[in-house]
């Protein structure tokens, strides 16, 4: 369903038709800001697959938050993926592509948050990042002000990452369900700007909801930790500790390395989340363009995550390193004219002898297997 902004039957919208004919530029295509995003989205894809699969060469990188830290690597990951679906099927769009002349008054300016969810289901990836981030680092810095606050009981408590991660997923999970109902059942007929931006692409109540959560969420756990770290560096933090300097040294590790990752997580998923809302509050349907920049700075998390990889990891050639270990084993594939004895027998020895001591191992276990029956 759309609107032919020139017949309105509802007479909510008659100021919304003034103020698009008063300032025409809001009603433009933003042609060139979806560009940028596109750009943006593809260059952050590209970061993110690569560390995100690095995180998954060794179990002991990015230790003690591995698993933490490959989840964000894979919520980030999707959130690129679902802007450039966005930047892409806009701009390819040819209905959007006829207000790039300067067209203002157009049957697309506005749509019902109905037809933002059923037109941009990628959509769903980017409500899903942004409300998992956040449940990440409030979870995150709990857990390291636990572990302060009451550091002999959890000397003995467990906490597996597996669990809480299935459990933020779950609750993100069941608000992305409370977002679709009031877009598709209760409100489908609730107006919003063509952009259908995630915050409010499911209707402003539910907007304002999944606003305040995740502003709440990053800047608790983003406080929670830095009162972690705090407590660890006091004078007393060895007595508070009960004189185990070994846990003391451990937990100072693992709050730097946990602050890390929540400040990059609140700059780039907090902050952006607060300018929203106040643009919002500003103006409803204007600064469009002003909108669509803040907007990008979720994907631009990208950056911050490069930084996380030269920080968190510590063990490992690194993803150079290992990217020229391969190149080397892809070379001595096969024997070159110039290469030296050393060489060639180094090669025989690691990559030929090693396959028949592997298979001359595995006949004596066979054999031996054969025996036993």
């Amino acid at each position: 369903m759309m609107m032919n902004m020139k017949d309105f039957s509802n007479p909510d919208l008659n100021g919304i038709s003034i103020y698009l004919t008063l300032n025409p530029d809001e009603g433009a295509f933003l042609g060139q800001e979806y560009r940028i995003q596109l750009v943006l989205s593809i260059i952050a894809l590209f970061i993110n697959v690569i560390i995100y699969a690095y995180a998954y060469s060794s179990r002991e990188r990015f230790c003690p938050h591995v698993t933490m830290f490959r989840t964000m690597m894979f919520i980030d990951t999707l959130n690129s993926i679902g802007y450039l679906l966005d930047a892409f099927t806009t701009l390819i769009n040819k209905n959007l592509m006829d207000l790039e002349n300067g067209v203002v008054i157009s049957s697309e300016i506005l749509v019902p948050v109905q037809k933002c969810t059923s037109d941009k289901p990628y959509s769903f990836f980017i409500l899903l990042s942004r409300q998992w981030t956040a449940m990440l680092t409030l979870v995150m810095g709990l857990e390291r002000f636990l572990f302060v606050a009451y550091p002999l009981w959890f000397k003995v408590v467990r906490v597996r990452r597996t669990p809480i991660v299935l459990f933020t997923l779950s609750f993100v999970l069941l608000s992305a369900c409370i977002g679709y109902t009031n877009s598709l059942f209760i409100q489908p007929f609730e107006w919003t700007f063509y952009t259908c931006e995630n915050t409010w692409a499911y209707g402003d109540n539910y907007g304002f909801f999944q606003a305040g959560l995740i502003i709440a969420q990053q800047y608790f756990g983003w406080f929670f930790c830095f009162y972690a770290w705090c407590v660890v560096r006091r004078r007393n933090a060895l007595r508070h500790f009960g004189s185990n300097r070994i846990r003391l040294q451990s937990e100072r590790r693992k709050i730097r390395k946990a602050i890390w990752m929540i400040s990059a997580m609140t700059l780039f998923n907090g902050f952006p989340e607060i300018s929203i809302v106040v643009l919002r509050l500003i103006s409803e349907f204007g600064l469009q363009r002003i909108k669509i920049i803040v907007s990008q700075f979720f994907i631009c998390k990208c950056f911050a995550n490069i930084i996380l990889y030269f920080v968190l990891d510590r063990m490992g050639p690194g993803i150079i390193g290992l990217f020229k270990k391969w190149w080397i084993k892809r070379r001595k594939m096969r024997v070159e004219p110039s290469d030296s004895v050393a060489s060639v027998s180094y090669y025989v020895n690691n990559r030929i002898g090693g396959k028949f001591k592997t298979n001359s191992k595995n006949r004596q276990l066979q054999t031996r297997l054969s025996r036993q029956r």
